[in-house]
């Protein structure tokens, strides 16, 4: 049998119930239940309704699902350059190096786009991990610094697709 906690509320007339803490718990959601939140996460992307993706993302949706075309919840963010959300999506641990049904990643799209900031966050995420590693990698030596540089620059120079 299960008893209600009460608290006596500041007035002291009335008992308040009180609500558990859920920061404390973690978030354990059926397979089901998690790929709807995918699901619907994706849909609001297509759609556009960013707010909407925000709130699904702080519930627990996973920015991986992919549609008939290859295109992710990462995908369209960046396409419209929403910085913001796919700074989100990097720190959930979306994997960036996610490519649609033409083998291009979100940063590719982000770029094309002219949404610098946000290519910048992918391309980023990339070098440490492509989103989908906890583990930091080891730090570049200089010689590999320099070809990521030239690399970069050639990116933004629109030498490279």
């Amino acid at each position: 049998m299960v008893r209600k906690q009460k608290e006596i509320s500041k007035t002291g007339n009335m008992p308040a119930l009180k609500i558990p803490d859920v920061a404390e718990e973690p978030k354990l959601l059926s397979p089901k239940i998690q790929k709807l939140l995918n699901q619907d996460l994706l849909e609001a992307a297509k759609r556009k309704q960013w707010k909407r993706v925000g709130c699904l993302l702080d519930g627990g949706a996973k920015a991986e699902e992919k549609d008939g075309g290859g295109f992710s919840a990462l995908t369209y963010a960046a396409t419209e350059g929403q910085s913001k959300l796919v700074q989100k999506m990097i720190a959930a641990g979306v994997n960036v190096s996610l490519k649609d049904f033409a083998s291009r990643a979100a940063f590719i799209k982000a770029h094309v786009g002219g949404h610098k900031e946000t290519a910048e966050l992918l391309l980023d995420a990339g070098k440490l991990g492509a989103g989908n590693s906890r583990v930091p990698l080891p730090p570049l030596t200089r010689e590999q610094e320099e070809v990521v540089a030239e690399i970069e620059e050639s990116i933004w120079n629109g030498e490279l697709p």
